[in-house]
């Protein structure tokens, strides 16, 4: 958990730069977004270049192990 939380624009900076490289998920639930993942680099370090770190934020009211694990299989894919 990130702390303090980002701004919502220094959020938004972050998932643009790491969907340039790595996978970001929305799930949407009647039009809304009702969670996201996103994958990022684990180390700028070449030897890392094919390991990742996942971020996977829900809604409380959603927040469910079939989701999660739906979330994790799509990025991990």
């Amino acid at each position: 958990m990130e702390s303090p939380v980002p701004s919502n624009q220094k959020f938004e900076e972050k998932v643009t730069r790491y969907q340039e490289t790595h996978a970001v998920l929305l799930i949407l639930m009647d039009q809304e977004i009702i969670g996201f993942a996103y994958a990022y680099p684990f180390s700028p370090r070449r030897a890392y270049q094919h390991s990742a770190n996942i971020a996977m934020y829900l809604l409380a009211e959603h927040d469910e192990w079939t989701l999660k694990n739906l979330l994790y299989q799509e990025l991990e894919s």
